[in-house]
């Protein structure tokens, strides 16, 4: 199994688990927990996107560095 393919298996996992969290009855700590899930879910996303594009000849990002939430709020703040 490569590298990519482990990192595709661990963010269909954590989307598992997110989805799991979210179905549990709300409270105060779940909620945090579900916080952290889905930013969780959110770097492996990023992190899943930028190895296809690599996987079809293509740099997603050129500070390949950043994390996901970094990029997408610069993004955010060059449209404003």
């Amino acid at each position: 199994m490569t590298r990519d393919d482990v990192l595709l298996s661990d963010f269909a996992k954590a989307g598992e688990r997110l989805a799991e969290a979210l179905s549990q009855p709300e409270t105060d700590v779940l909620r945090d927990a579900c916080i952290q899930r889905f930013e969780f879910c959110f770097e492996l996303a990023w992190k899943s996107v930028q190895a296809v594009g690599r996987a079809y000849g293509q740099e997603c990002c050129p500070l390949a560095w950043r994390s996901g939430s970094q990029t997408l709020r610069e993004r955010l703040d060059e449209t404003r």
